[in-house]
This record gives structure tokens, sequence and C-alpha cells, in this order.
């Protein structure tokens, strides 16, 4: 399976993404009993701990974050293609950006 380096990378960048989906990307304090953060599914309200109410749903940001990874881990399979690996990663280069 791990047959080149940018199959490493590729696993690397597929781990990562999946992060993406469970941990918060930023938070953000407006005052002191409040506490906004931003998922990757929803940009919510957290007070004392528990989550107080969604501010804004962002789904096509989570469809972003599956497609590159799945992708990468897709990607990681197609050893055999060269050419076609070369072709997708730079694909999903431009979606990364």
């Amino acid at each position: 399976m791990i047959q080149r380096a940018q199959s490493v990378y590729l696993l690397l960048v597929t781990v990562l993404m999946s992060f993406l989906l469970l941990w918060p990307y930023a938070s953000l304090s407006p005052d002191a009993n409040e506490i906004l953060s931003f998922r990757s599914h929803a940009i919510v309200s957290v007070s004392s701990g528990t989550v107080t109410g969604i501010l804004k749903l962002t789904l096509p940001l989570v469809m972003l974050v599956l497609i590159i990874g799945i992708i990468s881990l897709v990607n990681i399979f197609m050893y055999q293609h060269r050419i076609k690996q070369i072709r997708i990663c730079l694909l999903n280069t431009g979606l990364l950006i």
C-alpha cells in the first residue's frame, strides 16, 4: 500500500482532514460568559461548557473537508497509476487552496 513517499503524505492529509471534522478550528470570546466556537459543521455558541445555540451552519465546509479526505485516501491506492495519482494530487491541492 505505502509504495512511495507521496503515499505517506496522502495518508497524513487524510488523517489531518479527519481531525478537522472533530476539533474546532477557532474559538472567540466576545464576552466573559460566552464562547463562539467555529467547527466544521457550524458556528456554535457555548456557555458554561454547554452548547447554547447554533449561529450558522457551515455544510459547504464539511463537504469540502470530506471530499479532500476521501480523494486523498483513494489516491493512496492508485500507486500503480502514477500519472493519474499526480493529476489527482494536483486537483486535491487546488481544493486545499
